[in-house]
C-alpha cells in the first residue's frame, strides 16, 4: 500500500513542478504585453510600437479614446474627435470634404484646414507639427503658418494678416482679389476643369 500512495504523491509533485512554471511564465508573459490603444500607461514603455501614454492611456498621435479628450462639441468616436452631428473635426481620417466639419477640407486623408498639419509626416523635412502648424527647429513658423508677431516667423518672412508671409504672398484664398485663388503661395486665376 505505501507505494500506491508513494506513486500518487509522486504524480502530484511531478505535475505541480510542470504546472508552476507554465503559469509563472505566462503571468509574466502578459504583464510585458505592450499596451494596445486606449489601455491605461503609466510610461510610454508600456504601449505598443506608435503609441505614447497620454493622460494614462497608450494612444496615437492626435487620436482620442474618451469623449473628454475632444474639444466642447465633439466626441471621440473611432479614436477621433469628431463633432457630434457626426463629421469628422480637425485631425479626423476622410476621403472627402463632405465628411468634414465645416471649414476643413479633406487633405492627405484628414480634416484640416489649408497650411495646416495633423502629423509631423505633414510638414517638410527638418521641420514638425505642433499645434497644427509646421515648425522649424528652434520653435518658428513655417511660411502662412499662423503668428501673433513676426518674431514667431521663420525664414525672414513677416506675421501679416496673422500669417507667417512675405507682402507678396498668400496663403489663403481670402488673400486674393475676388475671382482668384491661392496657388503655391501666389494669387491667379482659378483653374477649371472641364
Amino acid at each position: 500500500m505505501p507505494n500506491r500512495f508513494m506513486k500518487a504523491a509522486l504524480l502530484t509533485l511531478a505535475s505541480l513542478f510542470l504546472w508552476a512554471p507554465s503559469t509563472v511564465f505566462a503571468a509574466a508573459s502578459a504583464s510585458s504585453t505592450p499596451g494596445t490603444q486606449c489601455s491605461t500607461c503609466s510610461t510610454t514603455f508600456q504601449c505598443a510600437d506608435g503609441l505614447k501614454c497620454e493622460g494614462a492611456r497608450c494612444r496615437g498621435e492626435n487620436q482620442c479614446c474618451l469623449d473628454l479628450d475632444c474639444p466642447t462639441g465633439q466626441r471621440c468616436q473611432d479614436h477621433q474627435c469628431k463633432p457630434a452631428g457626426g463629421q469628422a473635426g480637425r485631425c479626423g481620417e476622410c476621403e472627402t470634404a463632405f465628411q468634414c466639419a465645416e471649414g476643413l477640407s479633406c487633405i492627405s486623408a484628414r480634416c484640416k484646414g489649408k497650411n495646416e498639419c495633423c502629423l509631423n509626416q505633414d510638414c517638410p523635412a527638418g521641420q514638425s507639427c505642433e499645434n497644427h502648424q509646421c515648425k522649424i527647429s528652434g520653435g518658428k513658423v513655417n511660411t502662412c503658418g499662423q503668428c501673433t508677431s513676426s518674431f514667431e516667423c521663420a525664414n525672414g518672412v513677416s506675421c501679416s494678416g496673422a500669417r507667417c508671409k512675405n507682402a507678396d504672398q498668400c496663403c489663403l484664398d481670402q488673400d486674393c482679389p475676388a475671382g482668384q485663388t491661392c496657388q503655391d503661395h501666389r494669387c491667379g486665376n482659378a483653374v477649371t476643369k472641364h
